[in-house]
């Protein structure tokens, strides 16, 4: 048997052999604490989250438990966000922004800020510290707007 052949068998039933158990199939039913299972984005955080945007909103994934992110209501109580999340973009610790259908969201420390409310928001992108682009799809004309 010529060389390469046998060293490319031998890599292949290695990669098999050591393969077949290092990956784990974490099948989750429902939300389980999310606040949707239509799943849009997944991305890492910079604290070891995994961050999970969802048509219904976005949660995130840590030490084992699903945690959906909470917007306020009116009067600023907790309510569940309900938006389809398109993007996240950590700006600092606990200070992110989420692009979603109807704008964009800004968690900075607990204080929730909406804005470019009409347009569809992502990707969204740090260019340098304090400045962020985006595109947004206005709703009422159809047309992409760079912020």
């Amino acid at each position: 048997m010529n060389q390469p052949i046998l060293i490319l068998t031998i890599l292949t039933l290695c990669t098999f052999t050591f393969a077949a158990d290092p990956w784990k199939n974490h099948n989750k039913e429902g939300t389980q604490g999310l606040s949707g299972n239509e799943v849009q984005f997944i991305k890492p955080g910079s604290d070891g989250r995994l961050w999970i945007g969802t048509m219904q909103g976005i949660g995130y994934y840590k030490a084992g438990k699903f945690t959906a992110l909470m917007d306020k209501d009116k009067k600023g109580n907790p309510k569940p966000m309900r938006a389809q999340a398109w993007d996240i973009l950590e700006a600092g610790p606990e200070n992110f922004w989420i692009g979603h259908g109807g704008g964009a969201i800004r968690y900075n420390k607990g204080n929730i800020e909406h804005t470019l409310k009409g347009n569809t928001v992502a990707p969204l992108i740090q260019f340098q510290k304090g400045v962020i682009w985006t595109i947004g799809k206005d709703r009422r004309t159809e047309g992409n707007v760079l912020y």
